[in-house]
């Protein structure tokens, strides 16, 4: 990739170019690193509903890079980002209803749904910390609530109906793998 090109097209504001280049000035990927304009690249990037422009603010957010760690406006652009379907995003945002605040049943079951939707994406993360979540749960909440919550809210929720036929089988694995 030629990053001179690339970089002209950033400056034209060419969006999937302002995303591109920001991810290379980001990880510093064939230039120099510089996390700070690479930032303003992904906002001018976002501003365009680019859902990688939109993941990636939300990164800096949720990272605290370059600017104030703020939970609320990672929420945010993950959130926006997941409406475009990024699974990153939608990855990010269950992590976020699981793990850094008190999750209702609410949250448990669409940080759960999120997960899903991200491994069907082809996110495996996703696909991982499903899993993990359905066979022993996450860190913060164990494994018996997380099966319970959903078994509750499946009369209610095509959401935790689905779930619930996701983690009863693997419940019944791991039952035959311990006995």
């Amino acid at each position: 990739m030629d990053l001179k090109k690339l970089a002209l097209k950033s400056k034209q504001g060419h969006t999937r170019s302002l995303t591109l280049y920001g991810f290379f000035l980001y990880e510093g990927i064939g230039i120099k690193q510089n996390l700070k304009k690479a930032f303003c690249l992904f906002k001018k990037a976002a501003k365009r509903k680019d859902h990688e422009g939109l993941y990636y603010v939300g990164e800096y957010y949720y990272q605290g890079h370059c600017v104030k760690q703020n939970l609320k406006k990672a929420n945010k652009f993950f959130q926006e980002s997941a409406k475009l379907n990024n699974p990153k995003a939608m990855t990010r945002l269950a992590l976020l209803k699981l793990e850094y605040t008190t999750a209702t049943t609410k949250d448990i079951i669409d940080a759960l749904f999120l997960l899903l939707r991200a491994s069907e994406i082809g996110n495996s993360r996703a696909e991982y910390l499903l899993k993990t979540c359905l066979n022993k749960g996450p860190r913060t909440i164990p494994r018996n609530t997380i099966v319970e919550t959903i078994y509750q809210q499946a009369h209610q929720s095509p959401k935790a109906q689905l779930l619930l036929g996701l983690s009863m089988p693997m419940a019944m694995a791991s039952q035959k793998m311990r006995g």
